[in-house]
């Protein structure tokens, strides 16, 4: 084979590898990234019809061009914090403290504790006719609890301690998301139509199919806050 011939070879090669190995390295990159260009993604679609208004307002007024096409992003933004993850926020921090008071309840109730055996015996009671229908009878939940005490405490332990411990990687992934949104929603002019010409329809179907996107992260949002 000509050197030449062979050169020209190993060259293509050695440009796929490369070629290969940065896409490789950029995913690895990008992996962490995700989860927050995801709630970026929905927390533009959410807070979309806010940030129409916020530009409406924002573009009568006499303020420069450059301000104007940052200005709506960052209230919206603003919007974001204050409607979304600040009550998001303090209802997961309410969960974690009274899961973590319930398994330290458990652990510290002596046997005939009212505050956790008087609830026991009313479940007890409320469940009787559903266990006598199904043969377990005998079952009682409060004889139940006291048998298995360390191994209830460690179930409610768990989930306490792993949000704990995943807290600093959700706040930076808030963060991640909130400037990624800033981006999203300043930019969605030009990201629009070169997002549509990816899609491989029609204009017209692809801009539905968008839209068909936007209703459905709607309304899981809205059946998962309600659930």
């Amino acid at each position: 084979m000509p050197m030449d011939d062979l050169a020209g070879k190993y060259r293509r090669t050695t440009f796929l590898v490369l070629v290969v190995a940065v896409a490789a390295l950029s995913l690895f990159v990008m992996a962490p990234f995700v989860p927050a260009i995801l709630w970026a993604t929905v927390l533009t679609v959410l807070m979309w019809p806010i940030h129409e208004r916020v530009q409406r307002w924002v573009q009568g007024t006499r303020l420069p061009e450059g301000i104007k096409l940052n200005l709506g992003p960052l209230v919206t933004v603003l919007a974001t914090i204050l409607i979304i993850c600040i009550p998001f926020a303090l209802v997961g921090f309410g969960i974690w403290v009274q899961v973590k008071g319930l398994a330290e309840q458990v652990r510290v109730a002596e046997p005939g504790s009212m505050s956790l055996d008087g609830f026991l015996v009313k479940l007890d009671a409320a469940l009787r006719p559903f266990l006598t229908q199904i043969g377990q009878a005998s079952f009682s939940l409060k004889e139940y609890a006291h048998e298995n005490r360390e191994a209830i405490v460690d179930s409610l332990r768990a989930p306490a301690a792993k949000v704990a411990q995943s807290a600093g990687v959700t706040v930076l992934t808030v963060i991640f998301a909130l400037l990624t949104q800033f981006f999203m929603l300043r930019d969605s002019a030009r990201l629009k139509q070169p997002a549509i010409q990816l899609i491989p329809l029609p204009p017209d179907r692809a801009e539905a199919v968008l839209f068909r996107v936007r209703d459905t992260i709607r309304a899981v949002f809205v059946g998962v806050v309600l659930v």
